[in-house]
């Protein structure tokens, strides 16, 4: 593996009345407007990840990558970048672990993450 991953979490539970983002809104407005609550479901968080992560493939996929040219002009094309995406859902713990002095990291741990790591290894 060469690159950077994405982890985006929606929690189940969460209030959004007034505070949730227009994009995130418009996301989840066709299962919100239905019923009274405006606190989103563990259904409203996966469909709305199934989205996001459709829409990052659609916008991300199969993007070029150019050498370098001598002059200004872009060079030939050398390879194409890809993305794929991956869905997990349950219950995640974190942990910071590492210290101030030095290296700290933010683990993620839980069946989400195996979950997520096979379904992106499924999808290239």
């Amino acid at each position: 593996f060469a690159g950077d991953a994405m982890f985006v979490e929606w929690r189940a539970g969460q209030q959004f009345e007034g505070g949730l983002p227009a994009k995130k809104r418009s996301m989840c407005s066709s299962l919100t407007t239905e019923r009274k609550s405006n606190t989103l479901t563990l259904d409203d968080c996966v469909y709305a990840a199934a989205v996001c992560g459709a829409m990052v493939v659609k916008k991300c996929a199969d993007s070029p990558v150019y050498s370098k040219s001598s002059s200004s002009r872009q060079g030939e094309q050398v390879a194409t970048l890809n993305v794929h995406c991956g869905l997990g859902v349950g219950k995640m713990g974190g942990v910071h672990v590492g210290n101030d002095h030095s290296r700290r990291l933010y683990l993620v741990i839980g069946e989400p993450i195996d979950q997520v790591s096979e379904a992106c290894d499924s999808a290239k």
